[in-house]
């Protein structure tokens, strides 16, 4: 089978190589790796290359190499994968309409909001024509402004008075902003994000993250599984089945992050891929899913039936992110730890490097993984970086 894969995630690529798929690879030049042998061929882009030229290059390519499956694992891609499949005369795994409305919120909260599912009140507002006076602003306070297309906690203001606003207007003309921003209000509650995978339209529920942020948004912490009385369980599982239906999702991984409150779940964002922040590793510990395998076994074509339903052990595990509240140099020495409790850690930094504070999550420096037997214990496990990398 010859699988032309758009973009990045090596270690499922590894898998489809396992399962005996020729992979021709479509990536940006600097993320070539002509060592690697699980590719048949690899072709670099130009970052700002035009779809049209991708098109272009797997149509020569299937003239001569007939190509058997399209897809990419990633946000940034996937619409240009759907493009590709189309030209092609595939099936995509989902239609360029959910990837779409998926990856714009402003759009998102439209199905949701034509199609009856709880959500929140919201609108755009060009960053071009708004001044101090938010005049044109319908939401009450608090709200939230954010991009209508960017993840990883970046340009995310909570505004609570006209001072505020006046901050947010001087940020925008001062940095490099998005065009629009969307405007949400502001809701209180617990954080979790949901991990599902579809297949052919039916959506199966696989684990439930407890989310942890700092002031600014930034993830710092996440907890599997999360624990939740049963009600507050099915009512995530209906709430997230009932999203994802009304968006369209047919076939893959989604990650759904969603607010529990006074009025019950409410979706923040959704995204046709896996959960980032070793969200994957972190079922795989407590749970016989492995995501990986999932979602390189559904482009193959084989069948998920035995593979689909979570079985949890006893365990819970953490995830915990290293901070840098201001800029300054970054110490630590690690190399004495030895709790079995820790699975993995990771640091971003070299030692003596000087970092800069976090702003979003492509700054923080380092994370600890750890199992304990309750949530309490995992997450403590985890939180031993805050004692073993320094900031001064």
């Amino acid at each position: 089978m010859h699988i032309l894969v758009v973009g990045g995630y090596t270690e499922i690529h590894e898998r489809l190589h396992q399962y005996g798929a020729r992979i021709t690879h479509f990536t940006e030049k600097e993320m070539l790796n002509v060592s690697c042998k699980i590719y048949y061929r690899q072709i670099g882009f130009n970052s700002n290359e035009s779809h049209d030229n991708f098109i272009k290059i797997a149509s020569a390519i299937n003239e001569i190499d007939k190509i058997d499956i399209v897809i990419s694992f990633t946000d940034y891609f996937q619409i240009l994968a759907c493009e590709i499949a189309e030209k092609l005369g595939l099936k995509y795994f989902n239609s360029k309409e959910l990837l779409i409305n998926m990856k714009n919120k402003y759009k998102m909260r439209g199905v949701l909001q034509r199609n009856k599912i709880n959500s929140l009140k919201f609108q755009i507002i060009d960053t071009f024509n708004i001044t101090n006076n938010n005049e044109k602003i319908e939401i009450s306070y608090p709200y939230i402004c954010k991009p209508i297309d960017q993840s990883g906690s970046n340009f995310i203001f909570l505004i609570k008075n006209p001072q505020d606003f006046v901050k947010f207007v001087e940020f925008t003309n001062k940095k490099e902003c998005p065009d629009k921003f969307l405007i949400e209000e502001y809701y209180d509650g617990k954080e979790y994000s949901v991990e599902s995978f579809s297949i052919e339209g039916k959506h199966y529920i696989l684990g439930i993250t407890e989310k942890f942020k700092d002031k600014n948004f930034v993830e710092i912490g996440h907890c599997m599984p999360a624990e939740l009385e049963d009600y507050e369980r099915y009512s995530i599982v209906d709430y997230v089945v009932s999203v994802l239906t009304a968006l369209g999702m047919n076939s893959g991984p989604s990650h759904t992050e969603i607010i529990v409150g006074n009025r019950g779940p409410i979706i923040i964002e959704s995204h046709a891929r896996l959960g980032g922040d070793s969200i994957p590793i972190l079922l795989s510990h407590v749970s016989n899913i492995k995501l990986f395998d999932l979602w390189a076994r559904l482009a193959i074509g084989y069948n998920l039936e035995n593979y689909i339903t979570p079985i949890y052990n006893n365990n819970f595990v953490a995830i915990w992110f290293k901070t840098a509240k201001d800029n300054g140099i970054l110490t630590y020495k690690i190399d004495h730890i030895n709790s079995l409790k820790i699975l993995e850690y990771k640091i971003y930094k070299e030692n003596n490097e000087f970092v800069e504070k976090t702003i979003n999550s492509n700054s923080r420096i380092g994370h600890f993984i750890a199992m304990g037997n309750s949530r309490e214990d995992a997450i403590n496990s985890a939180k031993t970086i805050e004692d073993e990398i320094k900031i001064v």
